[in-house]
This record gives structure tokens, C-alpha cells and sequence, in this order.
């Protein structure tokens, strides 16, 4: 039974200014056949590129005439003067009909098309304003520290990154500190936004701890520090209450001896 399978794995294209380019990203038949065969040819979403906006979605089914061995689908790449990451797509083949089927091989149902921005601006950086940040823990209610994540230049488009607090060393979720999960946005032209967590207050003898801020998934045109560090923040919170002395003390309160007649004898107290 012929086989079909995209011609090869991956392509790539350069994005234009405006206007559009195309793709053309072949489907072949491992051999001829004596009837017509059809298979089901779509474009998604893989990683950034958005249809409608940097490629333009094909969705149809595609026809191999008997005798015919490969086809030709041409997907168009669409320009902007938007500074963007490096964005890919995907094409799917599904649904083959008329006497064939599909490589037994998954990956071979599926083709990636990689997107290079033309525009020569860098991208701007997210990253956390400062490294380390620290904080006295009250007796009760809460106190705030306030994380400042920094965009390296204004962007002319709305950027995102996610922000997620957790444990690092001693600190407790919603027992030590209130945890933080949330998108910070910055508006187009903004450099700076800042981060609330709040700091739980107790009377607990405690030992210094810490909490970790992170930031993932940055988006709108913007990427994150190549610097790893630069995506961690950490906190430190100093325990206010004094520590307890030890306790000297008898081990009990009363003891009991009968006297010999001559010599000594020994008590002993603990």
C-alpha cells in the first residue's frame, strides 16, 4: 500500500516586511497508484507564529491523481515590522484515502516551518531588577516585599511574562509568604512593573529562610535574560522573635536517703 509522508521535516523562511511570501511544503507517495488518493493537510499553532497574523492558515484536503507521486502545498508567510522572536508552525497531514496511508512513522505526519524575524532590532529583555531581596518577618498580619522586574528598552507592542513564587530554602507557601502565580504585563512603552508578595507574620522561633521568585514564558515580542540567573530573584525573611534560652531545672523536687550507722553515703541529685 503506498505510503504518505511529508518530503522532509522542517523548512524555514525569512519574514518579509509586508505583503506575503510563501512556503511550499511538498507531501509525497511512496508509490505510484492505479487510483486517486487524498489525505487531509492542516496548519496550527507550534511555537509562537499565530495564524492570520504571521502565516495564513490552510486547511484542504489534498489530491494525488492516479499515477501522481508528490504535491505541493504553498502556505503564506505573512510581513510585518514587528520585532518578534523566532516563531515556527506546523503542518499535519490526517485522514488518507483511496487505497493508501500514512507513514507508520508519527513524526513523518507532521512538518515544522520555522519563521526568522527580518527586522534587525534586538528583542527587549525581561529579567528581575536585583538578585536578592530581604525582609523582617513581623508577629502577626503581613509585611510586603516588592519584586521590580525591568524590560532592558520600551516595546511598541504589549509584553507578557509569567511570574511564580516557591519554596527555596526553610520558606512555606501561604504559611511563611503568600504565593504569587500571575501574568505581568507591560504596557507598550513601559520599562518597569513590580511584584506584591505579601510576608506572613507569626511568634514562631524560626531560622532564616528563603523563597524564590521566577519568570517564564515571555511573550508580545520580548524575551527573557540568556543570563539564567537573571530569571530567579530570591528572598530572604529574618525571623523577629527572640530565641528561647535553655532551662536549667531539677529533675525532680523531693529525694529520700536512710543514714548508715558509721561511713558515708552518697545522694545523688540530678
Amino acid at each position: 500500500m503506498p505510503i504518505i509522508r511529508f518530503a522532509q521535516h522542517n523548512y524555514s523562511v525569512v519574514e518579509g516586511d509586508s505583503g506575503t511570501k510563501f512556503v511550499r511544503i511538498k507531501v509525497v507517495l511512496s508509490e505510484p497508484s492505479t487510483s486517486t488518493v487524498t489525505v487531509k493537510f492542516d496548519t496550527g499553532t507550534h511555537s509562537g507564529a499565530i495564524e492570520r497574523a504571521d502565516f495564513g492558515g490552510v486547511h484542504r484536503v489534498l489530491t494525488f491523481a492516479p499515477g501522481q507521486t508528490e504535491t505541493t502545498v504553498k502556505v503564506p508567510i505573512i510581513g510585518d515590522t514587528v520585532n518578534e522572536a523566532y516563531e515556527t508552525f506546523v503542518g499535519h497531514l490526517s485522514a488518507a484515502s483511496g487505497g493508501a496511508q500514512l507513514d507508520v512513522d508519527e513524526t513523518a505526519h507532521y512538518t515544522y516551518v520555522g519563521i526568522t524575524d527580518n527586522d534587525p532590532a534586538l528583542l527587549p529583555i525581561i529579567r528581575f531588577a536585583q538578585h536578592n531581596y530581604s525582609v523582617v518577618e513581623g508577629d502577626s498580619g503581613t509585611k510586603f516585599v516588592r519584586i521590580k522586574v525591568v524590560l532592558s528598552e520600551p516595546s511598541t507592542s504589549t509584553v507578557t511574562v509569567k511570574f511564580d513564587t516557591g519554596t527555596h530554602s526553610g520558606a512555606i507557601e501561604r504559611q511563611d509568604f503568600g504565593g504569587v502565580h500571575r501574568v505581568l504585563t507591560f504596557a507598550p512603552g513601559q520599562t518597569e512593573t513590580t511584584v506584591t508578595v505579601p510576608i506572613i507574620g507569626d511568634t514562631v522561633n524560626e531560622a532564616y529562610e528563603t523563597f524564590v521568585g521566577h519568570l517564564s514564558a515571555a511573550s508580545g515580542g520580548a524575551q527573557l535574560d540568556v543570563d539564567e540567573n537573571a530569571h530567579y530573584t530570591y528572598v530572604g525573611i529574618t525571623d523577629n522573635d527572640p530565641a528561647l534560652l535553655p532551662i536549667i531545672r531539677f529533675a525532680q523536687h523531693n529525694y529520700s536517703v536512710v543514714e548508715g550507722d558509721s561511713g558515708t553515703k552518697f545522694v545523688r541529685i540530678k
